[in-house]
């Protein structure tokens, strides 16, 4: 069921003088399918000469957790970087239709995806409709199972559709009716109701059923682990098969009998496909991945075999002459899939015949096999893509072998090179295992290390250093210069390629978040992975990945760390500039105080002794007295000593301060008829209010001394209240203004001696602050 895209090419892409550049959306890259994929794409366009920036989004709008917030990546592409896009998994079907989804990327670039497309797009289609069919065809004529249940995945997704639709026509072509009361309602890939099946409504396996056909891989683990904490014997009673064969298939009892999707060449594939379009190459083939059985224990398969999908009858024995042409084919053509040459191919090829045909040892063969095998395992190579090509292999060879000698013979063969991949793929299992182990210890180290200084600076210090003990080439971590905006810009504070540290500007280099990293810092053809680091609902940065042969798994479990440290790091800094606003607060609130006490010995009487926040009310209230009553004090009203012009200035001035918050200092000189100028200062003094400083309005009126006139008590006054002399001293300087330190100073006596005899004065005349004793003296 392939797709033709022959003669659909219609974007022109302008690749001349540079290299292309693909961005890959995909939910994850650490897990086995994802990463395949992954790694397909990255290889292909690399041998194509373009670059590739992987966006790890998580899933788009995924209601479940904070991880949502990496979906941020997907506003990074824009046509004026990128060349390209292809769409991995990026999303749940159960979050939302796909339609809605897809909207997401409406892009004016090509953009492909690696699953079915109803809206038009370019796609690669998996063969999931014919590799389920096959696999129940097994079930029905190998193993005669007739009541087949189907636990399916998510009922909107294009690809549990295709493999529900490949179960049922299974069932119709042999002649089975199709049982609707089989078939437990579908949630999602990793979860089903099949206990619901059971208990509910009373199915009995090995009576109702038979036989339980899964969706994927993750269905059938957990559809084993229910049946066999039942007693129920598998696969004697039920067989079970999955779909995607899943590392963990292999390591339970009994194997899981699985579908193999090629998730690396779905990758390369689709490197292929989106750099015919940039290179305007015409599409001359049908882009389809193909599949194999892959047959274990738990449906009645004694021993693991490979089954093409499109296998059909062996063919009829073969003279010996097109006997060996034909082995040459199959071994060219298995080998090309494990990496080997033509050459060594051939080479192969000639081996077997002569082993099968003239019972020559096998020792040169197996040598030739296990040097490609040792090699491929040195150099990393995806050796899980061996098993299909080797079994496959097998099949073939043994379908050109006309007689039980020869047929024994190459059985042996097989068996041994069965025997040496698995030694090795043991021994890479355990080094994997070892290495999986160094890694997360390294990666606990580092977090602890991030968590010693929250100096974001010596934190990129402490970043570069452990980049080098997990062998990562090279490394860029940016942070958004506005958290809630993240697009408008990042600064880039680390930047390590090649292993060397490049050097940046304090503080970080500034850029456009979309260019994702400076152009001058990335080499001339890279592959890069690009992770979110986000806390909780915060947005941080990203960091990006220069792509080496290590998990990428590193990738997110590196990031992760680093963003639980910068969070930490944020936060601190942010506390720390609070504290610092607060404190250059209270030194301005200090400072007005201190200006205020000054100010105040020049002040009207009726107003020095109260607090800060009783002044300005009583000095904005006496403000406006002063432009409408006359002063008491001087006999004179204030519009007869300023004069029309100068008190409608003052007036607009004192205006023009409630009517705004501004917390600037605004002086104006007003030129008097009378004894001189006066100052008028207009500013707003600061105080705390709900942990913050706030401006407060005031009018502040420094009065030139000569203006006030100091009240004189009637000698009766001092007799009436029995005034000492001391206390007669303290009177008079009271009645001026002047605050109780400087009495203290000019009568060579304590500011505490001060405030006894100022309190026995109150006493004797029977008032309670200084406003009541001068309103007492002023009436006589």
């Amino acid at each position: 069921m392939g797709y033709n895209f022959a003669g659909e090419i219609d974007y022109m892409a302008n690749t001349e003088g540079k290299r292309p550049l693909i961005a890959f959306f995909s939910a994850y890259i650490s897990t086995p399918n994802y990463k395949s994929r992954y790694l397909g794409i990255s290889d292909h366009l690399r041998v194509s000469n373009a670059n590739l920036i992987c966006f790890v989004t998580h899933f788009l709008h995924d209601p479940e957790g904070f991880e949502k917030q990496a979906n941020i990546l997907v506003n990074f592409v824009t046509p004026a970087l990128f060349d390209g896009c292809i769409l991995g998994n990026t999303y749940k079907d159960s979050v939302k239709p796909f339609n809605e989804l897809m909207a997401t990327f409406q892009l004016d670039m090509p953009v492909i995806t690696i699953r079915e497309d109803r809206n038009g797009r370019r796609f690669l289609p998996d063969d999931n409709y014919e590799s389920m069919r096959e696999m129940v065809r097994h079930l029905i004529r190998a193993h005669g199972r007739t009541r087949i249940a189907y636990i399916g995945g998510p009922p909107g997704h294009i690809t549990s559709q295709n493999r529900f639709r490949g179960y049922r026509d299974a069932l119709a072509e042999s002649g089975i009716a199709f049982a609707q009361e089989l078939i437990p309602e579908p949630v999602d890939w990793w979860e089903h109701q099949f206990i619901t099946f059971l208990d509910t409504h009373g199915a009995v396996p090995g009576k109702d059923f038979d036989a339980v056909v899964c969706a994927s891989d993750l269905l059938a683990l957990d559809i084993i682990r229910i049946l066999t904490e039942r007693g129920v014997q598998l696969p004697q009673d039920v067989a079970v098969t999955g779909f995607n064969n899943y590392l963990e298939g292999t390591v339970i009892s009994p194997g899981l009998s699985s579908v193999e999707l090629n998730f690396y060449d779905k990758g390369k594939m689709a490197g292929e496909m989106m750099f015919s379009i940039l290179s305007q190459t015409p599409f001359t083939s049908r882009y389809q991945i193909s599949s194999k059985l892959i047959l274990r224990e738990s449906c009645g398969c004694t021993h693991p075999d490979v089954i093409p999908v499109t296998s059909s009858a062996p063919p009829a024995a073969s003279p010996p002459d097109e006997r060996v042409r034909l082995a040459t084919q199959v071994f060219q053509r298995r080998c090309a899939d494990m990496g080997m040459g033509t050459d060594l191919a051939d080479c192969l090829a000639t081996e077997f015949i002569n082993i099968v045909d003239l019972d020559s040892e096998s020792g040169s063969f197996l040598q030739l096999f296990c040097d490609h095998l040792q090699l491929a395992a040195v150099s990393r190579q995806m050796l899980d893509l061996w098993y299909g090509a080797l079994n496959g292999l097998c099949n073939e060879l043994l379908a050109l072998l006309n007689t039980p000698k020869s047929k024994n013979r190459a059985a042996l063969v097989f068996q041994d090179m069965r025997l040496h991949y698995t030694r090795t793929m043991l021994l890479l299992e355990r080094g994997r295992a070892i290495d999986e182990a160094a890694t997360a210890d390294t990666i606990r180290r580092f977090g602890r290390a991030l968590l010693v200084d929250y100096d974001i600076g010596r934190m990129m210090d402490q970043v570069a250093f452990w980049l080098s003990a997990l062998h990562l080439p090279g490394c860029y971590v940016a942070l958004y210069a506005n958290e809630k905006s993240p697009l408008e810009g990042a600064r880039c504070v680390l930047a390590v390629r090649d292993h060397k540290r490049l050097e940046l500007p304090p503080g970080g280099l500034a850029f456009p978040t979309p260019d994702i990293v400076p152009a001058r810092l990335l080499p001339e053809q890279f592959s890069l992975v690009v992770e979110a680091l986000y806390s909780r609902d915060r947005q941080i940065g990203y960091i990006v990945f220069e792509r080496t042969h290590r998990d990428p798994l590193v990738y997110e479990l590196f990031a992760g760390q680093l963003a639980n440290a910068l969070q930490i790091a944020l936060t601190m800094e942010e506390r720390e500039k609070s504290l610092q606003e607060k404190t250059a607060a209270w030194r301005k609130i200090e400072q007005s105080e201190k200006r205020f006490r000054e100010m105040a010995e020049n002040l009207p009487q009726a107003i020095v002794e109260f607090s800060l926040q009783y002044r300005i009310r009583y000095m904005n209230r006496y403000a406006r007295q002063l432009l409408q009553i006359r002063n008491s004090a001087r006999g004179m009203s204030f519009l007869e000593f300023m004069g029309e012009e100068a008190v409608a200035s003052m007036q607009e001035a004192a205006a023009l301060l409630i009517k705004t918050n501004s917390s600037d200092l605004r002086e104006i000189k007003l030129s008097g008829t009378v004894e001189g100028p006066v100052t008028v200062l207009i500013k707003s003094s600061l105080i705390e209010s709900a942990s913050r400083a706030v401006g407060i309005r005031s009018v502040l009126l420094e009065i030139a001394p000569t203006l006030n006139r100091t009240l004189q008590p009637e000698t009766v006054f001092y007799e009436r209240y029995s005034i000492t002399c001391r206390e007669k001293e303290i009177l008079l300087m009271l009645i001026k203004g002047t605050s109780y330190k400087t009495i203290a100073g000019q009568l060579f006596i304590s500011p505490k001696t001060v405030d006894n005899h100022v309190n026995n004065i109150y006493k004797k005349t029977g008032v309670q602050n200084r406003l009541q004793l001068l309103s007492m003296i002023q009436k006589g």
